[in-house]
């Protein structure tokens, strides 16, 4: 009995300490501002995901670019002055769902943060454009050590935390006038413009650290894949709290997390992405090639952004094409380019060919993230390239596409440009069976080879995809 009571005591002790651990401690910097906006975490949140203005010279990109970085609040902490968009007859059922969801939903998504990275070393001169963030300290706190500094020095580039949804437009109109000076600024400087304007987003459970280092693997990979052809892009990396947060019973959060977090892409990408995507249009010149890249649920957000229709219901601000849109390992229905929209509630009119001149999808036979999911038809799933390409491989389609499809069989073994495989084609939904190249599983990861889409080889596939020529 009596070593019963110690024990007891001991576990008590334990799940006191444990306890502690959890719910205490001592606060961050912006502690103040993120516990009155809701963004701490907890069973069922998203965690933080402005990481970087804590350590913006760290956590950043190892090349220049920006950081567009979204955060997820309750709506009484930071909806003041939302208008939601009216549902109408005409709104596919995907589109009715994300205006509900705005509308029910506790929590709303918004734009907490812009960054600038010059990509010096040490992270030297990075700094933010636009900040939510801006009460660091307090009392006993010196409110002048704030890691990351303003890149103007103009209170007109912080936001409210009452109003940060609305505020986040006030985000985009300055992220919009940067981006314009800097094109002007590069062309001004060395005669020519930048190649290409990328953006980017990373998938499910993919913390804004985390999603960095990706962009920091892509970008890289791309500039050693155009080996003397000139590539200098404009880079605006978009990160999104696509992380429920929990300390304990962690697998079994995530997987409760999977259907919020889809419909999370879905919502980011139209409202958010599709903004950043207008505007980015609207600046950039007619010769810069436009490029968006998005794995897993972040090629979920990006085509959502790029190939969906606008939620206002409103023409969007250009008409101008989209060059190239690449997923890797989407985690979309591949019912999405059928004619019935079948897939997630969307159907892209034309396949989405009428919005972007070439489109990319790859799928591996050794992603079980995808293709274990059996209650979806996920276009990262080598089923899914199964049943839209065997009939093009004379055995009969199950899945017919709305545009044209090229199906392709990824062989890095091919030495010669002659020989290659990798044909991507202008006008088509090229389809890539990529289990030659997708088939190893990345570091402290799950889902077999889902997240193989960081090394040299998937870079040279990148740029096959955005070397193409417009028309």
């Amino acid at each position: 009995m009596k070593n019963f009571r110690i024990f007891a005591i001991l576990c008590i002790g334990n799940v006191s300490l444990f306890l502690t651990g959890c719910f205490g401690g001592r606060p961050t910097g912006y502690f103040q501002e993120e516990s009155a906006i809701t963004t701490r975490g907890g069973f069922g949140e998203n965690g933080v995901f402005h990481d970087i203005i804590y350590n913006p010279e760290a956590i950043a990109l190892n090349f220049p670019g920006y950081i567009v970085g979204l955060d997820k609040g309750r709506r009484h902490a930071v909806g003041n002055g939302v208008i939601y968009p009216d549902s109408n007859l005409e709104d596919q059922r995907g589109m009715r769902n994300i205006k509900e969801r705005m509308r029910s939903d506790p929590k709303i998504h918004y734009i907490s943060h812009v960054v600038r990275d010059e990509g010096k070393p040490y992270g030297q001169d990075n700094c933010l454009i636009y900040t939510m963030y801006s009460q660091w300290g307090s009392s006993k706190i010196n409110a002048g050590d704030a890691p990351a500094k303003m890149c103007f020095k103009d209170q007109a580039n912080t936001g409210k935390s009452q109003t940060a949804q609305v505020d986040s437009y006030k985000a985009l109109d300055l992220l919009t006038t940067e981006l314009q000076q800097t094109i002007k600024d590069k062309k001004s400087k060395d005669g020519h413009g930048y190649t290409h304007v990328i953006v980017a987003s990373m998938g499910w459970n993919t913390p804004q650290i985390k999603a960095i280092q990706n962009f920091n693997s892509i970008v890289p990979h791309l500039k050693n894949a155009a080996g003397k052809s000139r590539f200098e892009p404009l880079f605006i990396g978009v990160t999104w709290p696509s992380v429920w947060s929990s300390q304990w019973l962690d697998p079994l959060i995530k997987f409760a997390s999977y259907k919020a977090k889809a419909n999370d892409a879905d919502e980011v990408g139209t409202i958010w992405i599709s903004e950043i995507i207008d505007r980015i249009k609207f600046v950039a010149p007619p010769e810069t090639m436009l490029v968006g890249i998005g794995h897993s649920f972040g090629a979920r957000a990006m085509f959502s952004a790029i190939c969906g229709e606008s939620i206002s219901g409103k023409a969007r601000l250009s008409k101008r094409k989209w060059n190239t849109l690449i997923g890797w390992q989407s985690a979309f229905s591949i019912n999405r380019f059928t004619e019935n929209g079948s897939g997630d509630g969307f159907s892209y009119s034309k396949g989405c060919l009428d919005k972007v001149d070439t489109i990319v999808l790859t799928a591996s036979e050794y992603d079980t993230a995808v293709n274990s999911a059996f209650w979806a038809d996920m276009a990262g799933s080598r089923d899914q390239w199964k049943e839209v390409c065997s009939g093009l491989l004379k055995e009969g389609n199950k899945i017919k596409i709305n545009g044209k499809v090229n199906c392709i069989t990824s062989d890095p073994d091919k030495k010669s440009e002659s020989e290659s495989e990798i044909d991507i084609k202008r006008g088509y939904i090229n389809y890539v069976d990529a289990s030659k190249i997708v088939l190893l599983s990345q570091p402290n990861t799950g889902g077999g080879a889902h997240n193989d889409i960081y090394r040299a080889v998937h870079g040279k596939l990148n740029w096959k995809a955005i070397s193409i020529p417009p028309n």
